[in-house]
Formats: C-alpha cells, sequence, structure tokens
C-alpha cells in the first residue's frame, strides 16, 4: 500500500513573475497568458503519484503586489515548503529573494525552499547570471535552483517533483525517528514489566 501525504506548498514571489502560469500550467497542462493580478490568495489541488506515495497538494498562489504584503503573513501557517519565483529578465524581482525568503520563514526559519527562475524562453534577454542564483540559494540554504518556462514547459513537473520528493524523505525521516522512539518506548515498558517480576 501506498504512503500518502499532505502539503500545502506556497508559489511566492514579486508581481508578474508568473506563479499563476505555473501553478496552471502544473495543475491543468495548459499555459494561461494572463495579466490578471492575484487579489490576496488563490489556491488549487493537485495529486502527485510516485512508485511508493501518493502525494495530495495544496498550492497557495500568493500575490506579489506590495499593497497585500499585509496580508500574505496569515497565509504562512501550516506550509510544508515553497517556491521562490524570480523572473529572469527582472533585476528588481531577483533583488526582493531575500524579503521574500524573511516572509516565508516567518514561522518556519528552515521552510524547505526552491528557488525558481522563470521565463526561461526568453533567456537572451536575462538579467540575471545563473553564478548570482545559485549564490542566493546558498545563501539562504535553499533546496536547489531551477529554471523554468510556463509558456514552452520547461522544467515545470520538475520543480514540482524535487520540492515534493525532498519532503516526502524529510517525512520519511521524521516517521523512522518515531518509530525508533515508539520501540524505545516499548522495551523500556517491557524491562520495567520483567523488573517487577523479581
Amino acid at each position: 500500500m501506498k504512503r500518502q501525504f499532505f502539503y500545502k506548498i506556497l508559489i511566492a514571489g514579486d508581481a508578474s513573475v508568473g506563479k499563476t502560469t505555473l501553478v496552471r500550467r502544473f495543475v491543468d497542462g495548459v499555459f494561461v497568458d494572463t495579466t490578471t493580478m492575484t487579489l490576496g490568495v488563490d489556491f488549487l489541488l493537485k495529486q502527485i503519484d510516485f512508485e511508493d506515495s501518493i502525494s495530495q497538494l495544496q498550492l497557495w498562489d500568493i500575490g506579489g503586489q506590495i499593497r497585500f504584503r499585509f496580508m500574505v503573513e496569515k497565509y504562512i501557517p501550516g506550509a510544508a515548503g515553497a517556491l521562490l519565483l524570480f523572473d529572469i529578465t527582472s533585476m528588481p524581482s531577483f533583488v526582493n529573494i531575500a524579503k521574500w525568503v524573511q516572509i516565508l520563514r516567518t514561522h518556519d526559519y528552515k521552510l524547505p525552499i526552491v528557488l525558481v527562475g522563470t521565463k526561461y524562453d526568453l533567456e537572451e534577454f536575462s538579467m540575471v547570471g545563473d553564478y548570482y542564483a545559485e549564490l542566493t540559494k546558498k545563501r539562504f540554504q535553499m533546496i536547489d535552483y531551477i529554471k523554468t518556462s510556463a509558456k514552452i514547459g520547461l522544467n515545470v513537473d520538475g520543480v514540482f517533483d524535487l520540492l515534493i520528493r525532498h519532503l516526502i524523505e524529510k517525512s520519511g525521516k521524521m516517521i523512522d525517528k518515531a518509530e525508533v522512539s515508539e520501540k524505545a518506548e516499548e522495551m523500556d515498558e517491557w524491562e520495567e514489566i520483567e523488573d517487577s517480576d523479581f
């Protein structure tokens, strides 16, 4: 029987970096070229099946507009991980990564984050080199850095798979520790029973 997991995943970053188009491409398999602004937050559901597990995902697409920033913190609690996006053709969206990390890790300073450079189909207009993106990943101890394009479908499934596999591995380690602790308690109980027999 496959193990089952439920994860709340945050999709964050400045306005217009492509959060909604990435999520829609992942969930619906289509590219939606929209300029409609996400007001506060939107969320969608998606199931991912791996060889030995099933993961139910609740994807929270967080609006990047500054005027909605005060609303963001209330959506953070309970998150298992996050995709933090910047537009590779927009240096300001990359510069603001530090601010977003601070927001995302308000309640959990170890929250797993994957750094995502979007709009790779516009690479010829890129303003952010891989070197600086990798430095940022290391600085904030992120899981990885990956470039995507919702328009051509590049690494869309891959970036979610990367994060979910990391979370499953993390969950597995927690389960193993819990089982070891439970067995230790059982051993203690048996020792107490044996001692009481004499």
